[in-house]
């Protein structure tokens, strides 16, 4: 039970995503500036596409705070679920964009490799060593704030922002040393690689949460055996349950109930949503309850 309210209150006095989005909006930004007066001087195909992927995803950051705002106004008589969804889609947008970007820097490396061209190495080692300091400190400031599909898909921009400063630190440091120009796009490549694996990863999970899928975290077994082992509940079917955002998750079932008051009825109801909320973070509840037979899809044994 400690651990429990400890992780809570960790998760209490993490900053608003809003708030972590927007510093790492004003970090990412400025120096993808610098990337890109670098990446000119030196000829750097990494430090260039590099430079290119740290504006696209300070834009991509931007977007990223406004659906963080927008999915914390009430809800209104048109969308009575409220905006949460807009951070969803907004994940979802953002993982597809990533890919494009990752396309266009695959082709560029492609040519690249064909008709190699002078790097600067030195000018390369060191914007692309400043490169990695600031996406560690983007990554730190991200991690810090409150966590949903939103900031974890702002996270995964700052992420690929990093491996693409560590692909051009080393790129730098090899051609330093052994004057091999094409390792530059070659490691542009690994970059992409990388960057198409954990983005197929969290367009998973966005398309899941899209299509109304059950939450990862909930055994739908283990849930049917929490709402049918109370007393007075004999069976339960058409069973949902489904995201609508990060912070709200949604349940709706019909149960099969002893003949009881309308008092007892609402007991019934406060042991359940109590037992669910703890147990399951599910805080939005709707049950019907049933005396009659009913086609029946799970039954207490």
């Amino acid at each position: 039970m400690t651990s429990k309210s400890t992780q809570s209150a960790q998760t209490q006095d993490r900053p608003s995503s809003i708030k972590t989005l927007l510093i790492s909006v004003s970090i990412v930004a400025s120096y993808a500036i610098v990337e890109a007066i670098g990446g000119w001087k030196a000829n750097s195909l990494t430090l260039l596409s590099d430079a290119g992927q740290m504006g696209v995803d300070a834009f991509g950051l931007s977007v990223a705070a406004f659906a963080a705002w927008i999915s914390n106004k009430p809800p209104t008589k048109k969308i009575t679920y409220g905006f949460g969804r807009v951070e969803v889609i907004t994940a979802l947008l953002s993982s597809l964009f990533l890919i494009l970007i990752v396309m266009g820097i695959g082709l560029e490396a492609l040519r690249h490799l064909r008709t190699p061209e002078q790097v600067g190495d030195r000018l390369l080692i060191t914007i692309a060593f400043l490169g990695l300091l600031v996406n560690i400190c983007t990554a730190w400031v991200l991690n810090r704030g409150e966590q949903n599909l939103n900031t974890q898909a702002a996270f995964l921009h700052v992420l690929t922002d990093l491996f693409g400063s560590v692909a051009a630190l080393s790129a730098g440091i090899i051609i330093f040393f052994t004057h091999w120009t094409r390792i530059d796009p070659l490691l542009s490549l690994v970059t992409c690689l990388f960057i198409v694996i954990i983005t197929l990863r969290l367009l998973k999970q966005t398309i899941h949460v899209l299509m109304e899928g059950t939450p990862e975290h909930i055994d739908m077994t283990e849930l049917i055996h929490t709402i049918i082992t109370h007393p007075h509940v004999s069976r339960v079917h058409d069973l949902h349950v489904w995201t609508v955002s990060a912070k709200k998750l949604l349940l709706s079932a019909h149960i099969q109930v002893d003949p009881m008051s309308l008092y007892d009825w609402q007991k019934l109801l406060d042991e359940l949503r109590t037992k669910l909320r703890r147990k399951y973070h599910i805080h939005h509840l709707t049950i019907q309850p049933e005396i009659n037979e009913y086609p029946i899809h799970f039954r207490k044994k």
